[in-house]
């Protein structure tokens, strides 16, 4: 579904149309000519009719049809490896995408986890510092820990979906 594969699809469409034309010179050309001239004037002229056919053989044309069919066959050739390089390059493309999206996904799971751990140490922290146990600091830096995971997460969740619109538009689904 792809635009630049549909190109190059269509590309490869013409060019084997063009090579099926050039090699068609080969063929004689036929043709069938006919008239006829109505019914009798005022005149009283008689009817008349004329039929011809004729043939055109491409006999001698000095190779030409032959170089025809061999630039058409040179291109039909250059599209078709220029689909396929396509097709690797955007397989290649996804692969590596699908390999970022999974990862990324491992990324959002570890970030989850360590987001509850770090509440559990926020808490913990204040319920030691409502006992006195601990210091007003270790609150603040549970709070920063549980800050910065939580913009990780976001930043991995970013990613995630950058990546999965990249897989959507190189496949061209909607």
């Amino acid at each position: 579904r792809n635009m630049d594969l549909k190109g190059l699809d269509l590309g490869v469409q013409f060019y084997g149309s063009k090579r099926k034309a050039a090699a068609r010179e080969y063929l004689p050309k036929l043709g069938i000519q006919g008239q006829y001239i109505g019914p009798e004037d005022r005149m009283e002229t008689k009817n008349y009719w004329y039929v011809g056919i004729g043939m055109q053989m491409p006999l001698f044309e000095g190779f030409l049809t032959r170089a025809k069919v061999g630039q058409a066959e040179v291109q039909l050739q250059k599209i078709k490896g220029q689909k396929l390089l396509a097709e690797k390059a955007l397989s290649l493309q996804v692969d590596h995408l699908q390999a970022t999206l999974k990862e990324l996904g491992e990324r959002i799971e570890i970030f989850r986890n360590a987001i509850q751990e770090a509440q559990e140490r926020m808490s913990l922290a204040s319920d030691g510092y409502a006992a006195g146990i601990t210091e007003y600091e270790d609150i603040l830096q549970a709070q920063k820990s549980e800050i910065e995971l939580r913009a990780g997460r976001l930043q991995s969740l970013f990613l995630y979906q950058v990546a999965k619109a990249e897989i959507e538009s190189l496949s061209g689904l909607p």
